[in-house]
């Protein structure tokens, strides 16, 4: 069986027109582009992860006329209108997670800066101190916070396999 396969793909990437397809555009050899509606997908799936619809089309099937608009209940594309989309099928904080990573290196970089100027206006033995002990503290922060916002985008990645796994399953 996996025989038949390859040489079917091979067939469909020599002879693209008798299956409907106008051309095959690769990206790299492991990707593909939907000839529905363009979203590059892997080669190896049978259906279009933005819009469900078949990869490669049965024999005798119709090519696409025009290309369709997504499904009801695609996931939005583009940032505000996941920004705005209140099904919440699509998310953000993936796109979003390193512009948070960089506000609160820079809001931890300032407690601790500010940390060290207080401890030197109280006595200057404390601001001695806290200008030996501070930077520690900042690696700490800086670690917390990395690793809450790792945990953060592994539960949103679990999210969108989740939802990819339910969606190949039904088509």
């Amino acid at each position: 069986m996996e025989i038949e396969r390859f040489s079917c793909e091979a067939e469909i990437r020599q002879f693209p027109m008798a299956y409907g397809f106008e051309t095959l555009s690769h990206t790299r050899r492991n990707e593909m582009f939907c000839p529905w509606c363009g979203t590059q997908n892997p080669e190896d799936a049978a259906v279009c992860q933005n819009c469900g619809r078949p990869l490669r089309p049965a024999a005798g099937g119709p090519p696409p006329s025009v290309i369709p608009t997504p499904l009801a209940g695609a996931v939005p594309q583009g940032f505000f209108a996941k920004l705005f989309d209140f099904s919440f099928r699509g998310f953000i904080t993936p796109t979003i997670i390193a512009i948070v990573y960089g506000i609160v290196l820079v809001l931890v970089g300032l407690s601790t800066i500010f940390t060290i100027v207080w401890g030197f206006q109280v006595r200057t033995g404390l601001g001695v101190v806290l200008l030996i002990f501070s930077p520690l503290i900042f690696l700490i922060d800086v670690i917390f916070a990395r690793m809450w916002l790792e945990m953060t985008v592994v539960l949103f990645r679990i999210a969108q396999d989740v939802g990819e796994i339910a969606r190949m399953k039904r088509g």
